[in-house]
């Protein structure tokens, strides 16, 4: 029951991310720059592998990955793994949809101040 509230907060995330990446496009082609960072993204985000398969100099970078703390907190709620850790994961991603917020609200201003 608590994963509704978590995907939604993944949701959230990425849409507060991805429209402060589209206040960068200028052009169609400058969609495919998204396409790029999304396909690594998913492949990476330990949904399909897990990360300790992946060399150790590739390990910090999924973790740094919004994706791979989505799929923690999912995992960790489908399979009744609920500890403090998920909490980490779930301000890890608070903070970074507050981040893209920030962004796309003084992206926003000042492209409509112009």
């Amino acid at each position: 029951m608590l994963a509704v509230p978590a995907a939604t907060l993944i949701g959230f995330v990425f849409s507060a991310v991805g429209m402060a990446a589209t206040t960068w496009i200028r052009n169609f082609q400058d969609f495919d720059y998204i396409q790029m960072a999304l396909v690594p993204l998913t492949l990476l985000s330990g949904t399909f592998f897990p990360v300790e398969t992946y060399p150790v100099a590739l390990r910090w970078l999924v973790r740094l990955s919004p994706l791979y703390h989505g799929v923690v907190i999912e995992r960790g709620l489908v399979l009744g793994d609920v500890g403090a850790n998920l909490l980490w994961h779930a301000l890890v991603l608070v903070a970074m949809g507050a981040v893209g917020l920030t962004v796309t609200s003084r992206r926003l201003s000042a492209l409509l101040l112009r």
